[in-house]
């Protein structure tokens, strides 16, 4: 009974840290790196950056360095 408690807690605590890296470790750094990614097609591309697949892919680049 109680190991069954302590695995379930830690499942779910496992899953609260996850949750919470995700929110305060991934999602700063993909917003920091999207905003360089759209500084760098706009130096690229002009100013008003088009959706064009390129842009996006620059885009995309600059999220993930920025992970």
């Amino acid at each position: 009974m109680k190991k069954n408690m302590a695995n379930r807690l830690s499942f779910i605590c496992a899953g609260a840290g996850i949750a919470l890296f995700a929110v305060f470790g991934l999602l700063p750094g993909s917003f920091i790196g999207g905003v360089l990614g759209l500084n760098m097609a706009g130096v690229m591309f002009g100013t008003p950056v088009a959706a064009s697949v390129l842009s996006r892919i620059v885009v995309a680049i600059g999220m993930l360095t920025g992970v």
